[in-house]
């Protein structure tokens, strides 16, 4: 059997899924992921062989958000 997946939000004690391929794999995580906490999280992530590669990620995580501070986290990602 797989893991279990308990429902989402504050009243659960989960927020998001991480699906990852390091050590703790894919999990269930109680924080909450800010736009801003993201931004920050992909321009300190080093596996990205370069910076168009981190783009990319930044480029299709965000494709359909919209917000205002999506060209300013661009622009500090060192995206066009």
């Amino acid at each position: 059997a797989g893991p279990f997946w308990a429902p989402f939000g504050p009243e659960a004690g989960t927020s998001f899924v991480t699906l990852d391929t390091g050590e703790d794999g894919i999990r269930m995580q109680p924080e909450v992921l800010t736009f801003e906490g993201f931004v920050e999280r992909l321009a300190a992530d080093e596996r990205f062989e370069n910076g168009a590669a981190r783009c990319a990620v930044f480029a299709s995580a965000v494709r359909f958000d919209g917000r205002p501070e999506q060209a300013d986290a661009a622009e500090r990602l060192g995206c066009d």
